[in-house]
């Protein structure tokens, strides 16, 4: 059987899109996803996860040049294990790598009270 590497992710972007690598071919975005879950009182608590993601190809870069700090994102792509260097001492990540980017839409509510609803009981004048 094969491995499975997919992740798939909706969030906020925390910053900015930064754009990197020659002729701006690399991209890197912040993600953070929110999380309520009970405390051993029984209160809610919210935590937070942070997830850095590196975007390659020429349309997705394209895409998130049009989003800013604070969109609602979601990100589907697979887990990458990173190595560097800090002060000598060998350091281990995971990252993200993307394959699709989307913003997300989020709908706002309008401020105004509702329409009133019509009486749709007469079909007096419907064509059947």
């Amino acid at each position: 059987m094969t491995d499975l590497n997919i992740i798939t992710l909706v969030g906020r972007l925390t910053k900015d899109p930064i754009i990197r690598g020659q002729a701006g071919s690399v991209l890197l975005l912040s993600v953070a996803t929110n999380k309520s879950k009970k405390n051993s009182n029984g209160e809610w608590e919210d935590t937070v996860s942070f997830f850095n993601i590196t975007v390659f190809g020429k349309w997705n870069i394209e895409v998130c040049q049009a989003m800013n700090k604070g969109d609602k994102v979601m990100i589907s792509g697979e887990l990458e294990q990173q190595s560097y260097e800090k002060n000598g001492e060998k350091k281990m990540t995971i990252g993200i790598i993307a394959r699709v980017v989307e913003k997300i839409d989020v709908y706002k509510r309008p401020t105004s009270k509702p329409m009133a609803r019509e009486s749709f009981d007469d079909f007096s004048d419907a064509p059947f």
